[in-house]
């Protein structure tokens, strides 16, 4: 078992849309835990590691229904970030042509973005409560998360926004144990591959209106940014 100040778990899963910081998250609790941290499990398993970090529901269904159990209990980290950034992000690392990448022009790279199913998790946090079968906990926008337990203990899903990573230590520390200092970070966009046309891209990009309002209705958006305009972040967007 896990002990953290939340209780004790049989497993961690950080479970997550991609491009949010969770790798990095992955990396440090397995720092603190003293296991090798196991990259993305991309299949159901017949048995999991202490930490798993995972995209897939049907992974996350298979770990509720198989491997946790209210004697087992587990807790599910769930990281966010601001759609206008992320799908940026994630367009880059998903690109199948690298060579593409490099040779295309900015407004080529644009329009290939608004293209690429930007919209495709405007509903996400809905899709993951109805599989949860209970609602998270609105965001605590003073303390920086949301923490939700379930009614028989049997999941508590804590809920952090990248924007906040500056003090993830202050937020994990308190939470779960002193030793999770965050010193390490992993999973960089500006170290990937990418790195200098995606810095390129993020200095030129600006989204149309119509796409900033469709992003701004997402349950990402609704629920965890209403403070989005007092973030100190540059956003893509015309103000």
């Amino acid at each position: 078992m896990i002990t953290t100040k939340l209780g004790k778990f049989g497993k961690i899963v950080i479970y997550q849309y991609g491009k949010v910081g969770s790798s990095s998250i992955g990396v440090n609790l397995c720092e603190w835990l003293k296991c090798k941290f196991p990259g993305t499990t991309m299949k159901i398993q017949s048995r999991y590691p202490k930490v798993v970090h995972i995209h897939d529901p049907k992974i996350l269904q298979d770990i509720i229904d198989n491997h946790s159990s209210p004697t087992n209990p587990l807790l599910i980290i769930n990281a966010t970030r601001n759609f206008y950034h992320r799908q940026i992000s994630e367009y880059f690392q998903q690109h199948k042509n690298r060579e593409n990448i490099k040779t295309m022009t900015m407004p080529e790279l644009g329009s290939s973005l608004l293209e690429n199913k930007i919209y495709r998790l405007n509903d996400w946090y809905q899709r993951f409560e109805k599989q949860l079968k209970f609602d998270l906990e609105p965001f605590d926008y003073q303390n920086h998360y949301s923490l939700t337990n379930s009614k028989n203990k049997h999941i508590t899903v804590l809920l952090v926004r990248l924007e906040d990573s500056k003090i993830w230590p202050k937020i994990f520390s308190n939470l779960l144990h002193p030793k999770l200092t965050f010193k390490k970070r992993s999973n960089l966009s500006k170290n990937c591959w990418y790195g200098d046309k995606y810095n390129q891209f993020k200095k030129y990009f600006i989204y149309p209106e119509d796409a900033v309002a469709k992003l701004a209705d997402s349950d990402t958006h609704q629920r965890y940014y209403q403070d989005l305009d007092k973030l100190d972040i540059d956003l893509p967007i015309s103000t």
